[in-house]
């Protein structure tokens, strides 16, 4: 399933340094919100809900639902990466 962030931007039209300009922050940092390995900051929520069209809570929810499948992602690859580390008994 492809980020929300990552899909309205395209929606939009604009790479991540674009949008990363409008924001005054590097298309890297655009990236990492992205891939949820980041949060934005608060005081950009606001901002960028406006540039994508959407209303902060809108926003803020689809991050918060972005952030928990990438946890639970890395949650299942530690078990899976501890379950093949584990010597056969």
């Amino acid at each position: 399933m492809e980020d929300y962030l990552k899909a309205r931007r395209k929606q939009l039209g604009l790479s991540r340094s674009e949008l990363g300009a409008l924001l005054g922050v590097s298309g890297s940092q655009v990236g990492y919100w992205e891939r949820s390995e980041l949060v934005p900051p608060g005081e950009y929520i606001t901002q960028l809900a406006e540039i994508l069209g959407v209303s902060s809570e809108t926003l803020d929810r689809e991050l918060a639902a972005n952030r928990e499948r990438f946890e639970q992602l890395a949650r299942a690859r530690a078990i899976q990466a501890d379950a093949t580390e584990r010597p056969d008994d």
